[in-house]
């Protein structure tokens, strides 16, 4: 009965130690998804040459579908994306706002 055990609880540990790579493993691949979305929209728009091609978190946001988390995430963890910030204070906006631009 021991042995039975045993070799069920070895089992059970391997299983549990593929099933912590696999989910990690799609952890990561779901962020780089994210990361290269997020770059291919914003090379596209630069690309399009309408503007300097820099795009706000909530304009990429509805334009693919992310959270504001996922965007941001991917454009700080991307070396081709560079946060800029546009300075155009008014009363109603005393801060700057946030743009996200591709670099290549």
């Amino acid at each position: 009965m021991t042995d039975w055990l045993s070799k069920a609880a070895n089992v059970a540990q391997i299983l549990t130690g593929l099933g912590a790579a696999w989910a990690y493993g799609s952890y990561r691949c779901d962020r780089w998804r994210k990361k290269r979305r997020v770059e291919d929209y914003l090379k596209g728009e630069k690309e399009r040459k309408v503007d300097q091609g820099q795009r706000s978190p909530l304009n990429i946001m509805v334009a693919l579908a992310l959270t504001e988390a996922d965007v941001l995430q991917a454009a700080f963890n991307s070396k081709k994306i560079n946060p800029r910030i546009q300075v155009h204070i008014t009363q109603a906006n005393p801060f700057g706002n946030l743009l996200l631009e591709y670099v290549g």
